[in-house]
């Protein structure tokens, strides 16, 4: 994928990510529980979302590291996440087609299932905004 084209997708992204965050504020949030009825929920950072792309999964976070990540600068909660350490954080590497090395590398995060190292998993093309303060956005695997 060229850089225009994949400057392109994530500000498709994020302007979906705007509207659904919108709709969630207004109290229409039908819409998020459809994600997560689909497969795993999984958080990732709003820049890091790629709809539709195959990763694998490169290691696991340490704990207090994923906790510390899953807080805001001043080392506080958001509401949306009351115990950053239910969580377990990923080191993932998305394959853009280009082979494991010039593949994103990001965070991802589970609640509900801890990944293994060496996993391949591809994300639903379906997100919608789980904390707007952290900029992390939820979707699930397809």
């Amino acid at each position: 994928m060229k850089y225009d084209q994949l400057g392109e997708s994530r500000r498709s992204v994020l302007k979906k990510g705007a509207l659904a965050s919108g709709a969630l504020a207004l109290g229409t949030g039908a819409g998020a529980g459809a994600a997560a009825a689909q497969g795993e929920r999984v958080l990732v950072f709003s820049p890091n979302f790629y709809p539709g792309e195959s990763l694998d999964v490169m290691a696991q976070l340490p704990k207090p590291i994923t906790v510390r990540v899953l807080q805001t600068v001043d080392e506080e909660t958001v509401p949306e996440i009351d115990s950053p350490d239910d969580y377990a954080g990923h080191v993932i590497r998305y394959d853009n087609g280009g082979g494991d090395a010039e593949g994103v590398t990001a965070f991802l995060f589970t609640r509900e299932n801890k990944l293994d190292d060496g996993d391949s998993e591809t994300l639903s093309d379906s997100a919608s905004m789980f904390s707007p303060q952290l900029n992390l956005v939820r979707t699930s695997f397809d």
